[in-house]
């Protein structure tokens, strides 16, 4: 039984991120982070990632929507109608 979760993450979060973890733990400089963020990382999130939101069962949203208790209500929902039809 596969349940496929897209964790939604808005764009500004996904940078701010990188950019503290690139300086604070790989000593990078601003300018070279965002060079690589907005030529590779941005794109390919663009190409890849964002299109598999579409084959997910379940989308979690980040920021303001979050909310925790909700998802795993509605990661339990799933599975349990997924076990009640498999037990029909």
């Amino acid at each position: 039984m596969d349940l496929k979760v897209f964790v939604d993450t808005d764009a500004d979060e996904r940078l701010a991120r990188r950019l503290r973890r690139d300086i604070a733990e790989r000593g990078r400089d601003l300018k070279d982070i965002l060079e690589q963020y907005n030529r590779f990382v941005k794109p390919a999130y663009n190409q890849f990632i964002a299109p598999s939101m579409a084959q997910a069962d379940i989308i979690i949203p980040r920021g303001e929507l979050f909310d925790p208790p909700h998802s795993i209500k509605l990661i339990f929902s799933f599975f349990s109608v997924k076990l009640m039809l498999s037990s029909t």
